[in-house]
């Protein structure tokens, strides 16, 4: 009887139990370690993400706004950096079938190694980064990012080129051109991991990206289609819901998913009625829609990606006038396809 009762508690139990998402993000924000790479010297041992070696530092330099302290910073710029961080997994994610680890952002040219194996290199601010990483994680890792200094890089790919490029060697690299100094700003050269680093684990496929596309605006009624990006095929019949603000549309798609090299696609056609249109700040309200897209299989929600939109029917005018051709945009007054303001 005891037995009986303790197996019926522990079904109790493990049906009371939270069903985890199956895609699942843990961000690395805390907890990371800033050296500088020459002697490893120790900067900061309480470093957040999103990050930049001047904002370290700032508690042991002339700040860089006053007076002619923007002279004597500029070695920070000379030196390359070194952020570190250890982290930790519990079983469950580690056995999820992909884990990737993605940098949003990065400036700029930088080593990424994890438990000891290097498995990026990045050399552009401006893009976001990303690695499966399943093969190299543990229950405790460590994960070092090391920084280089634009600066020898820059003068490398500037001696390599046959000819001269006008605006010195800054050209050479991908991140903000402010920091070389401009006529409203001082010149602070900085590096860091300056957006947000996560992991990213899931079975299955995940949904890698969702471009809501403005067909027409016709009779107060905005026709639109969401292009769904997946992370990898399936052949899985799939369900769809778009939920726009608070309404909820739901869809049965028989079309296959559009499928090439860099993963599969699908369209979904919907439509908002008494559409609320975007207005610039001065002129209305810049009212932007909540939409979120959710995808299931078997009944069971795999993955869904939230995003905000605006809709506006703009028209360039480029025609002839009295003093050559104009340029000007046009916005339509009321939600109506043909309807000139």
């Amino acid at each position: 009887m005891r037995i009986s009762l303790f197996i019926i508690l522990a079904i109790l139990l493990s049906s009371c139990k939270e069903k985890r998402p199956n895609v699942e993000r843990q961000y690395l924000e805390n907890n990371w370690l800033l050296h500088k790479a020459v002697d490893y010297s120790l900067i900061s041992d309480s470093v957040s993400i999103p990050s930049t070696v001047h904002k370290e530092l700032l508690p042991f330099i002339k700040h860089p706004f006053k007076g002619n302290h923007e002279d004597s910073l500029q070695w920070i710029t000379d030196e390359n950096w070194i952020y570190e961080t250890v982290f930790t997994l519990d079983e469950e994610t580690l056995a999820k079938e992909h884990i990737t680890l993605n940098f949003e952002g990065i400036d700029t040219y930088a080593s990424i190694e994890l438990n000891g194996n290097e498995i990026l290199e990045t050399d552009n601010a401006f893009l976001t980064w990303k690695k499966d990483v399943k093969p190299f994680l543990e229950e405790e890792n460590e994960l070092v990012v090391s920084i280089k200094s634009p600066l020898e890089i820059e003068a490398q790919k500037a001696a390599a080129n046959p000819y001269q490029l006008p605006e010195g060697n800054r050209v050479y690299t991908r991140k903000a051109q402010y920091q070389y100094g401009w006529d409203w700003g001082p010149k602070l050269n900085t590096m860091g991991i300056w957006k947000p680093v996560y992991l990213e684990a899931y079975d299955d496929f995940k949904i890698e990206d969702v471009y809501i596309k403005q067909n027409f605006v016709k009779d107060a009624t905005a026709n639109l289609t969401a292009q769904i990006k997946l992370s990898q095929p399936t052949e899985d019949q799939l369900d769809y819901q778009i939920k726009v603000n608070d309404s909820l549309y739901a869809f049965k798609i028989t079309d296959s998913l559009s499928v090439t090299k860099a993963g599969a696609s699908q369209e979904i056609h919907f439509e908002i009625p008494q559409v609320q249109l975007w207005w610039p700040h001065n002129i209305g309200e810049p009212y932007l829609y909540d939409i979120e897209v959710l995808i299931s299989k078997n009944d069971e929600l795999i993955d869904s990606k939230k995003l905000k939109t605006g809709i506006r029917t703009i028209e360039l005018i480029n025609e002839p006038d009295e003093q050559g051709t104009s340029f000007f945009f046009k916005g339509k007054r009321r939600a109506r396809l043909h309807e000139r303001s």
